[in-house]
């Protein structure tokens, strides 16, 4: 399944689109995106979308979102380059990144990652390097309100959603499209009830810790953003 989830004027995450899909085509998201658009979303107004680094997609977010700017999921980030770090520096070296996460400014990012580097640029070249190359998508969140930053690090929302419907799917026996309809409805009814009764800048969200709790949604007063996973 493809899915977008995006944040409205009173930053309220909803379920914009979940379509049957393959997450690795370029011309499927081009679909989505483009359904949006004709539903009504506003695409000048977007001005966000993060997302776990399939290739070719976050040229064609822009080509349809001409002012919008592309994020990475740390998430998503760390996990490949720790699957890139020799085991016994695996720990040090997410300690490092964490540091490059959860910096509090920019300029702190940039320093703290340039302290990884030459603390493990010797022995873990190959997960320096898949941090590196993704660095200005991964500190984009910078650019918004510090209120923000905590939900514009991850697609873990959407990860949410993600594991909602395959745990209602995984005991079914056959799965027409009437009945994954219905699946798909109740799980959206589910998480939005969910979140209306929490705003992305609530204090449920300040209050989340800094080891991996963390919950995507995005920003913006006047904005409709999206997030794409």
């Amino acid at each position: 399944m493809l899915a977008v989830l995006g944040v409205d004027e009173e930053k309220h995450r909803s379920i914009l689109a979940i379509e049957p899909g393959t997450r690795d085509n370029v011309d499927c998201w081009r679909s989505v995106f483009r359904s949006l658009k004709l539903r009504g979303l506003d695409a000048s107004s977007v001005r966000v979308g993060v997302m776990d680094g399939l290739p070719g997609l976050e040229k064609l977010f822009t080509e349809e979102f001409p002012n919008a700017v592309t994020a990475r999921c740390w998430l998503h980030a760390l996990r490949n380059a720790q699957e890139k770090t020799p085991a016994r520096l695996r720990l040090p070296f997410k300690e490092l990144a964490q540091k490059v996460m959860y910096a509090t400014s920019e300029d702190r990012a940039r320093t703290a990652f340039a302290r990884l580097k030459e603390a493990m640029n010797g022995e873990a070249q190959r997960a320096v390097g898949c941090l590196e190359k993704d660095l200005d998508a991964l500190v984009v969140h910078y650019r918004f309100e510090r209120r923000f930053w905590v939900a514009l690090k991850t697609t873990n929302a959407i990860e949410r959603l993600h594991r909602e419907l395959k745990r209602r799917t995984k005991s079914m026996d056959a799965l027409g499209e009437s009945n994954l309809m219905v699946v798909v409805a109740f799980v959206a009814l589910r998480l939005e009830a969910g979140w209306s009764r929490n705003r992305v800048d609530s204090q449920a969200t300040e209050k989340l810790t800094a080891r991996g709790r963390l919950t995507q949604t995005t920003d913006m007063d006047d904005v409709a953003e999206t997030l794409v996973s």
